[in-house]
C-alpha cells in the first residue's frame, strides 16, 4: 500500500537487472571506511563479500545467530554489517542485538540437530533466557554502521507503522 518491497532483495550486487542499484549496492558494501573498519576489528587484511540483502520495509526477523546459516571453516572469522540507508524510526522495525552474546558458546549445527527454522527459533530463545541476554536496538541514521560477529544474536523487531521503510543493507564478509 505505501509502495514499499515486502521482501528483500537477496545480494543485489549479482543481480543483474537491478541497473544502477546493484553499482550503488556495491559501492556502499565495498567502500574504503568499510574496508578499514573490517581490518581494525580483524586480524586479517582482506575480505570478500559473501552475500549481502536489500532491505525496503521489514516484517520483522527471528532472533538468530548467523553461524548457523553461513560462517567460515573455522567458525567465526565472518564479519557482518548492517547498513542504514536512511534515518531508521523506531517503529520501523529496528535491527537489534544481543550485546556481548558473540562470548558465548552457540553450538554448531553439525548434527542436523535443529531441522528447521521452528526448532532453531525454540533453541535460540531458551539459549537467551538461559544466559539472560537483554536485546538491544539502537537508533541508528543514514550512513550508521553495525557490525557483529557471526556469533552474536541479532534480529529485526516487526514493523509496527507501515508508513515508515527501513531502507538498509546487510553485508557478510569472509577473509582472505
Amino acid at each position: 500500500e505505501e509502495g514499499y518491497l515486502i521482501d528483500s532483495i537477496q545480494s543485489p550486487t549479482k543481480q543483474r537487472n537491478c541497473g544502477q542499484l546493484k553499482f550503488k549496492a556495491e559501492d556502499i558494501i565495498s567502500c574504503k571506511e568499510i574496508s578499514e573498519i573490517l581490518q581494525e576489528i580483524s586480524e586479517n587484511s582482506k575480505f570478500v563479500n559473501w552475500q549481502n540483502m536489500l532491505f525496503d520495509r521489514r516484517t520483522g526477523t527471528i532472533d538468530h545467530a548467523d553461524t548457523w546459516y553461513l560462517d567460515t571453516k573455522p567458525r567465526g572469522e565472518m564479519i557482518a554489517a548492517w547498513i542504514s540507508l536512511e534515518d531508521i524510526k523506531e517503529s520501523a522495525g529496528r535491527f537489534f542485538v544481543y550485546p556481548k552474546s558473540h562470548k558465548l558458546t552457540i553450538p554448531e549445527n553439525s548434527n542436523k540437530k535443529f531441522k528447521d527454522n521452528y526448532l532453531y527459533a525454540d533453541f535460540m530463545q531458551k539459549f537467551i533466557k538461559d544466559n539472560n541476554l537483554k536485546k538491544f536496538a539502537p537508533e541508528l541514521r543514514k550512513g550508521d554502521v553495525l557490525f557483529w560477529h557471526p556469533f552474536t544474536i541479532h534480529g529485526s523487531l516487526s514493523q509496527r507503522n507501515y508508513k515508515y521503510s527501513r531502507k538498509s543493507l546487510t553485508a557478510h564478509y569472509h577473509p582472505v
